[in-house]
Parts: C-alpha cells; structure tokens; sequence
C-alpha cells in the first residue's frame, strides 16, 4: 500500500482530495479580493475603471472555480457509490459462502439447497465447485467497476477452464450465468468467460465432464 505524498497523488481519492484543497484555496482567495480591492480603491488616484475590469475578471473566475467545485463533488459521490455497492456485494458473497460452507460440512443442510450441483459429485467436486463460483463471482464483481480489463479476464478463465473444476462449474453454471439480465457490464463479462470456455471445449473435449440439459440449468 502506498504512503505519504506518493499514495496520495496516485491514489483516485488523493487526487480529488488535492483537487477540492485547490478548490477551497482559490474561493478562499475569491472571497478576499472584494477587500483587497476595496483597500486598493481607497489609494489616492486609484484608477476605478481598471479596478472595475479585474472585478469582472474575478467574477468570472468565481464562476469557473464553482463549477469545478461541484464537479468535484460529483466524481467524488459517483466514486464512494461505487465502492459502497462493492462493499455490499462483497458483504452478500460472504455471507453466502459462510451458509455453504457449513452446509459442506452437515450432509443434511446440504439438501436445503436443493440440487445445486449433479447428484453424482463428490463431496470434493461440489467443493471445487463452490470454490470456482466464488473465484468467478470475484472476478465479475472486480469487472462491474473496471478494476480487471477484458484482456485480463480473458487470461484468467483461460487459465482457469484448463482445469477440470473450472470446465466442471462452467458447464453447469454458465446456462445460469447467461440467463440472468443483470447490466451491461455483467454480460459482457459472462460472453467474455463463455467464450474462453468455447475454446477450451473445443481444444479439448472431456466427456466425463458432460452433464445433462438438467444439470446445466441448475443454479451455481
């Protein structure tokens, strides 16, 4: 994690911070210039016209600086939106695993979710499964606020679908995956992960691996 001056002028939220102290600096020097001006004006010879001309100028500046201030502010609320409804979906995720995990542990809460996964799973399988499920829902969740760029992701599943498990749970979740709606962001990134698992299918077939059209619309 970076520290001092260095993490904060990299950092998104140290930019806007020294974005909004520069904004506050340069209305606090608006705010006193009336005074100044008023002080300049009491100078003998004080030539009024050319006082009259920086005022204006100094009006418009105020007006810029304004507009800046409330852009600021706006980036600044977009910016802790997004990161509260990460923090939410990561708070839900969490939670859900927390059930499951004591469901892999009690064969009888294991039926309370229904058939999640292919009765003929091991115990080891439907673990890889859940853990895969979480692997990917961290991955969509890192591309839903453009923390993780299509060619990353792209390498990711490959990676993954080269894999047993990984080909297991897309076989079986991606039929879920794919129907729900959900934004613009979250499809994309099921078409991107479905497509890798095309090419790993395609490069190599695994039949044991292959469940039924049952199966494949379970939920993961």
């Amino acid at each position: 994690m970076r520290s001092g001056l260095r993490g904060a002028v990299t950092s998104p939220y140290g930019r806007i911070m020294i974005v909004c102290l520069t904004v506050v600096a340069a209305v606090a020097l608006l705010l006193v210039s009336p005074l100044a001006l008023t002080r300049l004006g009491a100078i003998p010879g004080a030539d009024w016209e050319k006082l009259s001309d920086v005022a204006q100028a100094l009006g418009a500046a105020a007006t810029l600086v304004s507009t800046l201030a409330l852009g600021g502010v706006a980036v600044s609320l977009v910016m802790q939106s997004r990161d509260n409804k990460m923090n939410r979906e990561q708070a839900r995720r969490g939670f859900h695993l927390d059930l499951y995990a004591m469901a892999l542990d009690d064969p009888a809460l294991l039926e309370c979710w229904g058939e999640v996964v292919p009765p003929a799973y091991t115990q080891e399988q439907h673990r890889q499964h859940v853990y895969v499920n979480q692997i990917v829902s961290f991955w969509s969740m890192l591309y839903k606020v453009d923390e993780l760029p299509d060619d990353e992701l792209r390498q990711l599943a490959a990676a993954l679908f080269a894999g047993a498990p990984g080909r297991r749970y897309w076989n079986i979740a991606g039929a879920y995956r794919k129907a729900l709606r959900g934004t613009r962001r979250t499809r994309e990134f099921v078409r991107i992960v479905d497509e890798e698992y095309t090419k790993a299918a395609v490069s190599d077939v695994h039949p044991a691996e292959t469940v039924t059209p049952q199966d494949a619309a379970a939920q993961a």
